[in-house]
C-alpha cells in the first residue's frame, strides 16, 4: 500500500495545495491520504477542522501528535511516500531518517536537509535555479507546476476577458483580520465611490474562520488603532452609512476572476489573482504590528513575554526592507501595482487607490503582465503524483 503523508498547516497550504493533490492522488490510486499538521506562526487554528473536511483525507494528526508519531515504526508508510508542503523541514527530514520513507518537498530546501528528501518539486525555472543555489542536484528537482493553479481551475475553468466595475477585498484567513480589516475597507470603498461611482465590493471571506463566527466578525466595531464603518449584515449584504459590500463565502476565485481590481494582503490569493488576471493592489497595514505573524526570530518573540510589543517595534522599522511581497510582483521582479507597507488610514489609502482605479489602460496593462507571467499549463498536481509514483 503507497499510503501518502503530506505535512501542512497554514491557510495557503491547506487550501491552495493539499486539495488539488487529492484530487490527482485519487485520480490514481485508492491508498490512502494523511495529513500532519505542523506548527506554522500563520496557522488560523481551523486547519484541523478544514482538513477533516476535505474529501479522500483518511487521518489528520495534530502538530501535539509529531513526536508520538516519529517515534512509531512508521510501518504504515514503509512502502508509502512523505510529501512536506509547509511547516519546518526539520519534521520531515527526522521522519524521513527516522522511517526510511521516501520523502519529498514542494518548492522548499535547505542544505542541511537535502540528504532526507529523493527529490524536490518546483514550479517554475525561477524556482529550479533557486533549489540549485541550495545545492540541491538537477537530478533531483522535478518541473511540474503551480499547485495554487490546479486549485484555481477547480473553481474557473478559464479568466474571462471581461471585467465588471468591481474591486475584491480579501483581509486575510484568520480571525483578527477579518474584524480589523471589515471595517476599514467598509470606509475605503465609500470613499473608491467617489471615484467611479456604482462600483460594486466584494468582501472575500476564508473558509477557514468557522460560519457561526463570521457574522459576529464582520459587525464588530471598528477597531481604534484601525478605523472605519461598523456595518450591518443582512444576508450576504454588509452596509454602513450608505456603503455596501457583499459578502463571498463561497465563490471567492469567480468574484475575483471578475474584478478589475483587488485589494489583499500577502498570502497565496496574490498568487491566484496573478491566474486570474486580476490587478492587486498588496496591502501590509502596520496598524497593529504585534498582531502580524512573523517567521524566524522575530516570530519567535510571540512567545515571549513583552515579546509581542518589541516584534511590534521590529516591524515598524524593517518596513522598508520587506522586499516584495506579492507573488506576481516577485515573478515580475518589480511592483507591478504599489505594495503598501504603512500605518494605513482610510482616506490616505483610498487616495492612493482611486486614481489607479480610473486608470483602466494601466489595469490592462498590468492584466496582460499576468497572463505573460501566469501560464495555464497541464494538471500540476498530477505531474507531482506520477513523479512520486513511479520512482
Amino acid at each position: 500500500m503507497s499510503r501518502l503523508l503530506i505535512t501542512a498547516n497554514s491557510p495557503g497550504e491547506m487550501a491552495g495545495w493539499v486539495k488539488p493533490i487529492l484530487a490527482a492522488w485519487r485520480e490514481r490510486t485508492t491508498d490512502p491520504v494523511d495529513i500532519l499538521l505542523l506548527p506554522c506562526t500563520f496557522a488560523t487554528g481551523q486547519e484541523e477542522r478544514v482538513a477533516r473536511s476535505l474529501t479522500g483525507v483518511d487521518r489528520v494528526y495534530r502538530p501535539s501528535e509529531y513526536l508520538k508519531l516519529l517515534w512509531s515504526s512508521g510501518r504504515d508508510y514503509s512502502d508509502g511516500h512523505l510529501l512536506h508542503l509547509g511547516g519546518d523541514l526539520m519534521y520531515s527530514a527526522f521522519l524521513s531518517w527516522r522511517w526510511g520513507i521516501s520523502t519529498w518537498s514542494y518548492l522548499w530546501a535547505r542544505p542541511w536537509w537535502n540528504s532526507a528528501f529523493k527529490g524536490y518539486f518546483t514550479k517554475n525555472d525561477w524556482g529550479v535555479n533557486w533549489l540549485k543555489k541550495r545545492k540541491v542536484p538537477a537530478h533531483q528537482i522535478h518541473l511540474t507546476g503551480d499547485l495554487v493553479l490546479d486549485a484555481v481551475r477547480q473553481e474557473v475553468d478559464e479568466p474571462g476577458l471581461e471585467r465588471e466595475p468591481q474591486i475584491s477585498y480579501l483581509p486575510g484567513s484568520r480571525k483578527e483580520e477579518l474584524a480589523s480589516l471589515t471595517p476599514f475597507f467598509l470606509s475605503v470603498h465609500k470613499r473608491l465611490q467617489e471615484f467611479q461611482p456604482n462600483t460594486r465590493g466584494v468582501l472575500h471571506v476564508s473558509p477557514f474562520i468557522p460560519r457561526e463566527q463570521v457574522d459576529r466578525l464582520l459587525q464588530e466595531p471598528p477597531h481604534p488603532k484601525v478605523g472605519g464603518l461598523q456595518g450591518t449584515l443582512e444576508g450576504d449584504r454588509l452596509t454602513g452609512d450608505g456603503v455596501e459590500l457583499l459578502v463571498s463565502r463561497e465563490e471567492n476565485l469567480l468574484h475575483l476572476s471578475r474584478s478589475e481590481l483587488a485589494l489583499s494582503i500577502p498570502g497565496t490569493k496574490t498568487a491566484e489573482a496573478g491566474y486570474l488576471r486580476t490587478p492587486v493592489m498588496t496591502l501590509l497595514p502596520l496598524n497593529r504590528p504585534e498582531e502580524l505573524p512573523s517567521i524566524g526570530l522575530v516570530g519567535l518573540l510571540d512567545y515571549l513575554p513583552g515579546g509581542k510589543k518589541l516584534k511590534g517595534r521590529l516591524l515598524l522599522r524593517l518596513k522598508g526592507k520587506l522586499g516584495l511581497l506579492a507573488h506576481p510582483n516577485i515573478l515580475a521582479g518589480r511592483q507591478l501595482l504599489p505594495e503598501l507597507v504603512e500605518v494605513m488610514e482610510e482616506e490616505w489609502l483610498s487616495q492612493q487607490v482611486g486614481p489607479i482605479l480610473l486608470e483602466k489602460k494601466k489595469l490592462q496593462e498590468v492584466s496582460d503582465t499576468l497572463r505573460s507571467l501566469y501560464s495555464w499549463q497541464p494538471q500540476p498536481a498530477r505531474a507531482l503524483v506520477e513523479v512520486m509514483l513511479n520512482s
